[in-house]
């Protein structure tokens, strides 16, 4: 006869064990995957489509408009103001680019749910002038200049290393601008964007070139977070992108042949104003409705 079952287990001890035996399992199955699914969820949710701000509808509004104008005349004024206090510089050409680009970046790689979109508007005027004789030789009268509109500041020289550079061409950057004595902020800028702090940045790059062509200027659109593209599209608006000729020709043109022959130097003053910057277009007062089609950024 078989003893009782005092001395054997019971099937509901042995189907208790088993239970326990398949929960151990499962959590380290769920341990080890646990980091990899984690990656290819956040992964997921990065490249879902999204509805993103509608820049069509922002870049036609009053408010945004008179903004926009205040920054063209603005920007008019401190170029003028340099100019005054350079008379030396001739003015032969200018270019001007003028946009606003939506950024559908989070702050950490893994934040969920993500940021709202974010909108940033920017004008950029170069203007490229000639000057007779050494570019280099003239860098610290340009310093000057600056200096009165209020670009730069008085205990840091940002031109010494151009100054000392054996390079035919150099860059100078970034300067920053600070208010000074009559020349400040128009009034009507504070107002522009949705939370009260614009303009919200202010840069200039100064580029020449000794005795030689400056050709095309490339300005580091990476600090302020967008590219400059020429093709509308969902996440970028071209609102103004021209060039104007004030002179009979721009010198950057000629061969370097003619430039050594006329003895004459290039040098091109670039401003960048970053005029209306939202971060969060989901929340009033800077709400803008969404695109009726939903897209994915690394598409565009």
């Amino acid at each position: 006869m078989p003893e009782s079952g005092a001395s054997q287990p019971t099937r509901r001890e042995l189907s208790g064990a088993l239970v326990r035996a398949g929960d151990v399992l499962l959590w380290c199955f769920g341990a080890l995957l646990y980091p990899a699914a984690s990656l290819v969820v956040i992964a997921w949710k990065r490249e879902l489509p999204r509805r993103v701000p509608s820049l069509g509808f922002l870049v036609r509004g009053t408010r945004f408009r008179g903004a926009r104008f205040l920054t063209a005349d603005w920007i008019g004024q401190h170029f003028r103001l340099v100019e005054r206090n350079a008379p030396w510089l001739s003015l032969s050409f200018e270019e001007t680019s003028d946009f606003c680009a939506t950024s559908l970046q989070s702050r950490q790689l893994i934040q969920l749910p993500r940021d709202p979109p974010s909108v940033a508007c920017h004008r950029i005027v170069t203007r490229f002038y000639t000057v007779e004789g050494s570019a280099r030789a003239r860098l610290s009268d340009v310093r000057t200049a600056l200096l009165a509109a209020g670009w730069g500041r008085p205990d840091l020289d940002p031109f010494s290393r151009a100054e000392r550079a054996s390079q035919q061409r150099e860059r100078v950057r970034t300067i920053s601008w600070q208010p000074t004595p009559g020349f400040d902020t128009p009034g009507g800028l504070h107002d522009s964007a949705p939370f009260g702090a614009s303009p919200i940045s202010m840069h200039m790059q100064v580029d020449w070139s000794e005795h030689g062509t400056l050709g095309d200027i490339t300005f580091p659109f990476q600090r302020v977070g967008v590219e400059r593209s020429r093709k509308p599209s969902a996440l970028y608006e071209p609102i103004e992108m021209g060039q104007a000729r004030v002179g009979d020709s721009r010198p950057g043109r000629r061969s370097s042949a003619q430039a050594d022959r006329a003895r004459t130097s290039e040098i091109a003053i670039t401003i960048d104003v970053e005029y209306y910057k939202n971060m969060n277009v989901n929340r009033r007062p800077g709400w803008i409705p969404k695109r009726m089609i939903p897209v994915i950024q690394s598409r565009l």
